[in-house]
């Protein structure tokens, strides 16, 4: 089994290339609802709407970024990604040029925002397929964490660093960075050499859906719990009182990044049915923690372990998802995958 050091250093780029991309939805979550409400004057049902289309846009997009990473390579999805991340912020900016028309502004801003979503689906697929063209079927556990923890880092980042150049440039500069960072992606990406398609196989199988629907359907059962630590747990450090009302999703998201670079392999070495029942069962006690907890800091702990059981679910049903089809088909496999779990949030 490849040094796990090595790996990492192998796939880098890739996994770059998923957080740069990341590192623009996080700048622009952090500031879209103040752009929609307080420059464009509109409600809380249109945020939710604008916002809403990257995510549909996103499921849409995983079929078509898988055919293309499977018939054209990763490289070339990854190409594609970048480009439609550029033409967003080509609509983002001309939504701030047209802010005198909010609803010409919101209209621009709507298509930027369904360009992004295709954008995120066609980068992480690409990253994914890149990292296992090179590390093998066999890690793909490793991979599809590391391809995970660049993209929740790259968040993390993201929404300090929007309210920063919101606080100076206003949208405007969230849009200049959606132009920017793609084209330095791009010239990190083009020199280097891409993974070549897998040939095509005569053998006949199940279908790629058929194939990982179980460990798809068994991530986006698991998601519910993501989702309700997400959006939900700050409601309930509000109903009891306790403050900052961010801390146990941090909590969450710190255990989950933590796990995921110490024990990146585990999915690998213990099989990744293995591993998403037993860490199933520390996400479970995690959540009762939670709900049960009568003190802020018992409530603090379980969401840490709550973090740390579902570190490991997504990239090990990842695992299993990837391992059910041919190698030809992986970068599909991949992308049905990810639409389970983008439908269950």
């Amino acid at each position: 089994m490849t040094d796990d050091r090595s790996l990492l250093a192998t796939v880098l780029p890739a996994l770059l290339a998923v957080g740069m991309i990341f590192l623009i939805t996080g700048a622009s979550l952090a500031t879209l609802p103040l752009y929609i409400h307080a420059e464009l004057g509109f409600g809380a049902d249109v945020v939710g709407a604008v916002a809403g289309a990257q995510f549909v846009s996103a499921v849409i997009a995983r079929i078509w970024s898988g055919r293309m990473a499977d018939h054209k390579g990763p490289k070339a999805a990854m190409l594609a990604g970048l480009a439609l991340s550029f033409a967003a912020g080509g609509f983002y900016l001309t939504s701030v040029l047209l802010k005198a028309a909010p609803s010409t502004a919101l209209a621009s801003l709507v298509v930027a925002r369904v360009l992004l979503g295709g954008a995120e689906s066609f980068i992480i697929t690409a990253g994914q397929s890149w990292g296992l063209a090179l590390a093998g079927q066999d890690r793909a556990g490793a991979v599809i964490g590391w391809t995970g923890t660049a993209l929740y880092v790259a968040l993390a980042v993201g929404g300090p660093l929007g309210g920063a150049l919101y606080a100076v440039m206003g949208f405007g500069g969230i849009a200049w960075i959606t132009l920017v960072i793609p084209v330095l992606t791009a010239a990190l990406i083009l020199p280097r050499p891409g993974p070549v398609p897998v040939p095509k196989t005569d053998g006949k199988g199940p279908s790629v859906l058929a194939a990982v629907a179980r460990p798809g359907m068994a991530a986006g059962l698991a998601g519910f719990s993501y989702s309700a630590m997400a959006f939900f747990s700050v409601l309930l450090f509000l109903d009891r009182g306790w403050q900052p009302t961010w801390a146990p999703f941090s909590a969450f998201a710190v255990a989950l990044v933590l796990m995921r670079l110490a024990f990146s392999s585990l999915p690998d070495r213990l099989g990744g049915r293995k591993t998403a029942l037993v860490f199933l069962s520390v996400q479970i006690l995690g959540l009762a923690g939670l709900m049960q907890g009568g003190f802020e800091t018992v409530a603090l702990m379980a969401s840490f372990l709550a973090g740390a059981g579902y570190a490991f679910i997504y990239p090990a049903l990842g695992r299993e998802a990837v391992r059910a089809v041919a190698p030809e088909r992986v970068g599909r496999a991949l992308g049905y995958y990810s639409a389970f779990f983008d439908l269950s949030m």
